[in-house]
């Protein structure tokens, strides 16, 4: 027994020993592991603004729960089903014109001789990519922030964010079925 606590100490001893000289490689990974963990991890704390009548003095903690009342309102409008079909239809359009076409782009623009000529073209590419969630987000910004229902926004965001995972889980799914590989 005494051994085993021994070479804890020892091994313990060693990896100290190697991380003191090799700080620099554990620098590089900490830097995006403290990214994620600001841009990823810490704002799922702000996801209940979907589920409250937020109001910005009382903060998340302090804002009156609503439940689903939110998602109701955003379904029962006029609006929803022309939202959500712009949205799917334009997530659909995007996957099956969107996505081969830039790789289609960047193979002819790569046989291009002139290196302006493909800076530009890379260029203008960049600036033009848009996706579906930008219907949702004008409609966000145009029901929820005009009209100060930040609770609304949340909830229509948290929508759209499910819309995004359903379009994921189903191209993995038929590219799993097609292709015998996908993300999982």
């Amino acid at each position: 027994m005494h051994s085993t606590a021994y070479n804890r100490k020892d091994h313990l001893k060693k990896n100290l020993r190697m991380m003191r000289n090799h700080w620099q490689m554990y620098l590089i990974v900490l830097l995006p592991l403290v990214h994620i963990f600001i841009f990823k991890y810490l704002p799922i704390y702000g996801i209940q603004i979907a589920f409250k009548k937020w109001n910005p003095i009382l903060g998340i903690t302090g804002s009156q729960w609503v439940g689903l009342k939110l998602f109701g309102q955003f379904f029962s409008s006029p609006d929803a089903p022309r939202i959500i079909w712009n949205t799917l239809r334009i997530s659909l359009i995007d996957l099956f014109i969107g996505f081969p076409m830039p790789i289609i782009l960047a193979l002819a623009v790569n046989a291009c001789g002139a290196q302006k000529f493909r800076k530009t073209v890379q260029m203008m590419q960049n600036t033009m990519n848009m996706g579906s969630s930008e219907i949702i987000s004008t409609y966000v910004y145009k029901v929820g922030l005009k009209q100060s229902n930040y609770g609304f926004s949340a909830a229509i965001s948290l929508l759209n964010t499910i819309v995004s995972l359903v379009m994921v889980t189903s191209t993995n799914f038929i590219s799993k079925r097609l292709t015998e590989t996908s993300l999982w």
